[in-house]
């Protein structure tokens, strides 16, 4: 569970969140503050439990939760979420805290968010970040990458940082917004 979060006062103005229904808007606040969340902004939680912290029927928590927005992604198989921008609000600076998000993490049941947040790992923490994640789920991404590389400019770039030694590999020659 994340001690304290960083939550901006300009996230009502978010386009994103703009869009989101009174529901959806109650629903990100909450998986950003939620009692099982981590410092990762990856993590598991039941539909049912967000319905009861919230008081909302979970017939209307699902549909919202599914509904992939650029604010959480949600994967319904393994019942985890990702929250994108987590990271860059809470960030992971020292080696200490990126092994505490991989420690987080690594507890997690593997599902096709675990590239989507080792994405925005190194994204929002550096090239260096992704060098402390458990070798089991740098293989397991780099893998689910392998298959998309050649379509995907996300994949791409994960799969070149993951297959380098030293994870050097460069990346300021792409941009960092095709994952949505």
């Amino acid at each position: 569970m994340a001690r304290y979060t960083t939550l901006r006062s300009d996230l009502w103005i978010d386009p994103a969140v703009e869009d989101l229904s009174p529901t959806g808007k109650l629903m990100y606040v909450y998986l950003l503050t939620s009692p099982v969340g981590n410092a990762a902004g990856f993590y598991r939680i039941p539909p049912r439990q967000i319905a009861g912290d919230l008081h909302i029927p979970e017939k209307e928590i699902l549909p919202e939760l599914c509904d992939q927005t650029k604010l959480w992604k949600y994967d319904a198989e393994t019942r985890q979420v990702l929250i994108p921008k987590y990271l860059k609000y809470n960030k992971a600076v020292s080696e200490k805290q990126v092994k505490g998000v991989n420690a987080q993490i690594e507890s997690l049941q593997k599902c096709v968010l675990h590239r989507d947040f080792l994405f925005y790992l190194n994204k929002y923490c550096g090239e260096k970040a992704l060098q402390y994640i458990n070798e089991e789920i740098k293989v397991y991404v780099k893998e689910l990458c392998r298959k998309g590389r050649e379509t995907n400019t996300t994949d791409y770039i994960l799969y070149n940082l993951l297959s380098s030694e030293d994870n050097t590999y460069q990346t300021n020659t792409y941009q960092f917004n095709t994952i949505q």
